[in-house]
This record gives C-alpha cells, structure tokens and sequence, in this order.
C-alpha cells in the first residue's frame, strides 16, 4: 500500500461529511489504478452509488471516469465508453472543463484501442482545445504525444513530428521528465521509420540521458532496443551488438520479459549478420522460450522468421523450410484474430454511437438540469445538515472511545457504522476500582438506531445512579424492567423496541472479571487457546420475566477479551457473497490476538474491507479489544 493510499484512509476517517468522504474515495480510487485496477473499479462503483444518493454531480463524474479507466484496462471497451459518456455529461453538468477534457481525452484512448484512429484523433484535439483554454501545460503536452502518435500510426510522418516537436518545446516548462523521455523516443521512432537513422540516434540518445540510472528507466528498456535496432539498419554491428547487451540486461533485472524476447531476437538478427550463427541459435531458442506465454504473435512470428533465415545459413533447409511455415501460420492466425477483433470493435463502436444518440435524446436543456439540480442538492444538504446535528448530539452524549484507553491502555474500539449514525454503541461507566463495559445492539440503524442508542444510554445510566452494583446480570435485569416501563407504555404500534448486549465488570485490582449477555458473548484468549462465555438468549425489552446469568472469570496479564455485536459476523461478502460467520470471526481473532491492540483494529477495518468488496454494509459493526 502507497504512502498516498494509507494518507488518504487517514483522512476519510477524519472527513468532515459525505461530500468530502466522497471526494477522497475517488482520489483512493484514481490512486489505485496503477497498482489494483480490480478494487480501483470496486472503490469508484461503491462511491458512485453514494454519489448518486446525495445527487453530487463531482463525485458521480469523477467514480464514473474511473469506472472507463478500469474497464479499459480490462478491455471492457463497450463498458469503457458507456461509463465515460456518463462522466461526461456530469462534468458539462457543472462546467468542469478540466474534468470535461480528461474524460473525452479517455474516450480517445478507446477508439485508439480498438484501432479507430479517426474519431480517437477527434477526441484528441478536443480535449487538446479545452486544455489550451485552461491553459494546461501538461495536458496540453499529454494531447500533443496522442496525436502525434495516431499521425504516426496513418504514416503522416510530417504532421507526427510537428507534434511531437511542439510538445517537446512545451515540455520545457515542466518538471516531467518522464513525459520528455516518451516525446524524445517518440520523435526517435519516427526518423527510424523515415530511414533517417542519424537523427534517430540524435533523439535516442537524448531520451536515454534522461532516462539510464533513473526509477522510470523500467519504462524505456525499448529505447536501448531502439538505438541497437538503429546501428543494425546501418551495418553497425558492434554498436549495435553493445546496445542489445544493456537492453536485455535491463529487461532481465526489471522482469521485462517482452523485452527480454525482443532484446533476445535482436541479438540473434545481429549475430545472424556477424556470422556467429551458434550464438545466433542460441538467443533465438531463449526468445522462444519465453514469447509464447508473454508476447504478441507479432513478436512470436518474428522469431521464427529469424530462426528459418539462419538456418539457410547452415544449409538445414529443412528447419528452414519448417520455421517458415510457423512463421506463416502465425501471420495467417494474426490476420483471423485482426480481422475478428476488428468486426467486434466495429459492433462496439455502433452501439456507442446508439448510446451517444439516446443521450442527445434523453437529455434536458441546460438550464433546467442545473435548475433541478440546485433544488436536490440544497434538499439533500438540509438532510445532512440534519443527520450531522444529530450525529453531533449522539458523540456528545455517549461515551467516546478514548475513555477506554485511560483505564486500559492496550485497547481498541472497532466502530463501522451503516449509516453516518449508528444503532450500535460502546457503553463504559467506572467506580471504584470497577470498570463496566458494554457492547450494545440497539433495534434498527441510521437514525431510528441512533434514537433507541441515546434512550438506551439514557436507562443505563439511570440504573447505575440509582443503585451501583458492578454486577453485570444485575443491571441487565435492571435495564430490561426499565425499558418494559418506558418504552411499552409509548408502544402503539405493536412493534417492539429491543437491544442485545454484551456486559462485563472487571476490577482491576483482583483481576477478575463478571460477565452477562443478551444474546452477545465474550470472547478470552488466556495462553492462545479461546474461551467463549455465552450470553442469555434473550433480548433486552422483549421479556418481562427475563433472569440474566453471571460468568465468574479470572484474568491475569496478557488475556485479551472481546464484546461485540453481530455487525461483522453477519456482514456479506467473498465471492460467494456469503455471511462472515462466527467461526471465520474467531479465527481471525485468534490469527491477530497477540497483535498490539491498535493493529488488531486496522487488521479487523482491512478485513473487513477486502471482504465486503462490492457489497453494500447490511448493519451497524461494533467490536471493543482489550488486553489485561
């Protein structure tokens, strides 16, 4: 995980509300797709749906354009330009131009994919227009090098070099280097393919100045390639030989392996040239090799056109003859599987023009959509505005966390609401030497949770004023008599209000340890082996006649106990979007358990995470570490 990433979780924790939490989710995102393309897709749909909820325009076109980049990288085109349209049209939505470019300069980067130059050219210097509005140099830069590179690709050499150029000139005022090095190789390319050898080398070996000895030298193992294959078109050998050794070299230690194969095939033309045809074979059968299972067909027909002209060198015309062949039928599949993909990305491309068309269709004027729009988000603030007050008066009124951390320092409290506000909370009241703790599961969540929370904190507290007794089964018994009299007399709905909850008493100077349950155990490590004390199975509210039960413990140091609610157990998720269960809970306890507690919660929050993957949170999660 980047430096950035853990930054980033950092201060989602730390977001002021959803709209910023929003925002940083989708910079998670964007981070993520050099490293993670799979959980970048996952993170930029999750942050959508909470987008879309709160109708926040920025945050739905920014997860919907990290959604194209995903899919494009997975080559899930039709999808790719689906998603980019829709973040488009968010971006025009509140007069984002930068958003507006990068979005079309992504939908150019899918028809350059899928080999339709013309309209990846139009994207291209649309997106180059709104980007010298803004004034963006290294945009402006970016847009320079795609077009170059699609004037290339038409074999307008002219126009190519005009552009690049222009780049390169503009590429001056900034400090990528990383961006000159691909203009400079790009420019190289083109004299190479223009047969001006001398000038490719010019630029080659300016692209290597900035390029050897520096971290980004793994992106141009090409360009020792480039220079060898250069000396090679003009009878240097030697040369040519020396910079086929640095590419290979280079390739092997970065785990390049198409650029070991190239590097191998070059090695082996040179040595066909110089006569050494034993070394020649040599290199050829190592590129081989490794081509079938890490490079194109292009790459594998290559070397066998190679490998037939040596060995009509050795006079074996019947390996040449064999080779030959294999180099035809590679040429004969290439063409199937070109003229194939073309005919799909044909049918992809209609059905984005159909998209294109519903849009242009389906779309309300200007002024009428920023008109609605102002009028849901001013509505959907106010609710937030709301929901916030009442967050505000919840942490005010319950314990907060780092109350726990006074009387046990190695502790953690793992809290992961549904919603900004919770139905699940940690409950703590200490005297006298004795610490009670609870881990309490109020009816319902969001705000109809947060209400019974504050009610239920309400009744503890006034148990625990009335008459102190550290003795869990008591105050539970207590706390149900009180919420048979307070909430029943309100009922009339016939709905019942309920909590379940884990309670214990530890007194610090015994060392020992009182616990009861409503329906919630306790989990003790003592020595890594688990014990786990069960709760009654009744639930707080629901039963008049209701007796809870004490478990005497005795504690001594390094025990670690955990009170928790369902939350996590019960949360879907893996790939068969199943629950969690108890079981796989216990075992990632036992797995972290001799951890300091701080990690354990980071684990517990890691895992959590992985596993929901897509799937939306079903309930509150609480879970409350302590070691004695």
């Amino acid at each position: 995980m980047s430096d950035r990433i853990k930054e980033i979780e950092e201060q989602i924790v730390l977001a002021k509300d959803d709209y910023d939490r929003i925002d940083l989710r989708n910079e998670m995102a964007w981070e993520l797709r050099l490293s993670d393309i799979k959980q970048s897709l996952s993170i930029a749909e999750e942050t959508y749906q909470s987008a879309r909820i709160l109708n926040y325009n920025k945050g739905m076109a920014a997860a919907l354009r990290t959604q194209a980049n995903a899919h494009q990288a997975l080559y899930q085109f039709d999808l790719s330009f689906q998603k980019g349209i829709e973040s488009l049209e968010h971006y025009r939505s509140i007069n984002d131009k930068q958003g507006e470019a990068s979005a079309i300069a992504l939908l150019g980067r899918n028809s350059f994919l899928l080999g339709d130059f013309e309209n990846a050219l139009k994207y291209y210097l649309l997106s180059l227009q709104i980007r010298e509005l803004l004034k963006d140099t290294s945009g402006i830069v970016s847009m320079y090098t795609n077009v170059g590179n699609i004037y290339g690709i038409k074999k307008d050499y002219s126009n190519a070099l005009n552009y690049f150029l222009k780049g390169l000139e503009m590429g001056k005022s900034i400090p990528d280097s990383q961006s000159k090095a691909i203009i400079l190789g790009n420019i190289g390319s083109v004299y190479g393919l223009r047969k001006e050898f001398d000038k490719a080398l010019e630029y080659y070996f300016e692209c290597m100045k900035l390029t050897e000895g520096s971290k980004a030298n793994n992106d141009y193992t090409p360009n020792y390639a480039n220079i060898a294959e250069a000396f090679l078109m003009q009878g240097k050998l030697i040369e040519a030989e020396k910079y086929y050794a640095k590419s290979l070299l280079l390739a092997e230690s970065t785990g390049n392996k198409v650029g070991e194969a190239l590097s191998l095939l070059g090695f082996g033309s040179t040595y066909i040239k110089l006569k050494s045809l034993d070394k020649a074979l040599a290199c050829l059968e190592k590129a081989l090799g490794i081509a079938p299972a890490y490079t194109d067909k292009n790459i594998l027909a290559e070397i066998y056109l190679a490998l037939s002209e040596l060995y009509v060198q050795k006079e074996d015309y019947a390996k040449a003859l064999d080779y030959h062949k294999k180099f035809y039928s590679e040429k004969e599949q290439l063409f199937t599987e070109e003229a194939e993909k073309k005919t799909q990305n044909l049918l992809i491309l209609h059905q984005v023009e159909t998209l294109k068309k519903e849009s242009e269709e389906h779309r309300i004027s200007n002024d009428e959509l920023k008109k609605l729009n102002e009028e849901i988000e001013n509505s959907n603030r106010r609710i937030m505005e709301s929901i916030d007050y009442a967050k505000h008066i919840q942490d005010s009124i319950l314990p907060h966390a780092t109350s726990l951390k006074q009387y046990f320092p190695d502790s953690f409290v793992f809290q992961k609401p549904k919603d900004i506000i919770s139905g699940d909370f940690f409950w703590m009241y200490e005297k006298e030497n004795e610490v009670l703790l609870a881990a309490v599961d109020c009816t319902g969540h969001g705000v109809s949770g947060a209400l019974m929370s504050v009610v239920a904190n309400s009744l503890l507290s006034q148990v625990t004023a009335n008459q102190w007794m550290p003795n869990p089964s008591f105050i539970l018994n207590e706390l149900n008599h009180y919420m048979q009299r307070t909430l029943a007399a309100h009922d009339e709905s016939g709905l019942r209000d309920s909590m379940d909850i884990a309670m214990c008493s530890i007194n610090k100077t015994k060392n020992e340890l009182l616990f009861a349950g409503a329906h919630n155990p306790l989990y003790l490590f003592s020595d890594g082996l688990l014990t786990e004390y069960k709760g009654d199975t009744i639930s707080m509210g629901n039963s008049a006649v209701a007796k809870f039960t004490n478990h005497r413990i005795k504690l001594k140091k390094g025990d670690c106990l955990y009170i928790f609610t369902d939350g996590f157990a019960d949360q879907k998720g893996g790939h068969l979007r199943k629950k969690f269960y108890y079981e796989p809970f216990k075992n990632l306890l036992l797995d972290i358990h001799t951890e300091p507690m701080d990690k354990q919660k980071a684990l517990l929050d890691k895992t959590m995470y992985e596993w929901m993957g897509n799937e939306l949170q079903i309930d509150d999660m609480l879970i409350i570490g302590i070691r004695i």
